[in-house]
């Protein structure tokens, strides 16, 4: 009776130890999902670093070499809108009439022109068919803090980037909360409209002195879920 007594307590020893070694395999495996997860993150933010410093380095031997300056610089390339319609030579500025002036041409700046569609927020809140593909870039007009002056500067935007992705970005950068921006959209691909009204930083502006990136947004409704990389390419 001993002994049946003894290994009926064994068998639910036994029987503990499985489901605390079962309970731990499963909460080990969710940490362990969701630490993937953050690497797939870190990954694709150290892609897009990479690659926002292949510009800057595009635009600089662009300047040394056939020695241009800012305003005839291009950032044209070939995207789409988000209902699918081609914007051949989008961001085209009027002032580059040839390939060494365009950053996006190996006579030129010599980079590629990335996408990161598969970072991005397929379906944002509002956006129209007219817009820009999420996950492509455009240049945008931006008073950036104490970029040196007060006017405007020349700022890219990677648009519409997963809410996840812009976290990982502002972390590797030391941005806090990330900055929001009101005023007036105006497009910087044409250096004639570089003076013209631009977007502010009105929200968490401090978060921004001494970087050259960080991911922030637009305020306005829906726009929680939209938003984008910012980096600054010409200060003026």
């Amino acid at each position: 009776m001993k002994n049946n007594s003894g290994n009926a307590l064994f068998l639910i020893l036994i029987a503990v130890a499985l489901f605390a070694a079962l309970s731990y395999a499963v909460t080990s495996s969710g940490r362990g999902g969701s630490g993937i997860d953050r690497e797939k993150n870190e990954i694709a933010v150290s892609e897009i670093m990479q690659w926002l410093a292949s510009v800057d380095a595009g635009i600089l031997r662009m300047k040394i070499l056939p020695n241009l300056n800012n305003e005839n610089i291009s950032f044209a390339y070939n995207t789409e809108t988000y209902g699918g319609t081609a914007l051949n030579d989008y961001m085209e500025n009027p002032n580059c009439a040839t390939d060494e002036c365009k950053v996006f041409d190996m006579a030129g700046g010599g980079v590629h022109a990335a996408d990161f569609y598969e970072h991005a927020t397929k379906d944002p809140t509002g956006i129209a068919a007219g817009s820009l593909k999420p996950g492509s870039f455009t240049i945008r007009v931006v008073q950036w803090p104490s970029a040196g002056t007060t006017a405007n500067d020349v700022v890219m935007r990677l648009a519409y980037l997963r809410p996840d992705i812009c976290q990982t970005f502002n972390d590797k950068v030391g941005v806090g909360a990330a900055p929001v921006f009101t005023g007036t959209y105006n497009l910087g691909h044409n250096p004639a409209t570089w003076d013209n009204p631009g977007n502010t930083i009105t929200t968490n502006a401090s978060e921004v002195i001494g970087k050259n990136s960080f991911a922030g947004r637009v305020s306005g409704t829906g726009n929680g879920e939209n938003c984008s990389i910012y980096h600054l390419l010409f200060a003026r």
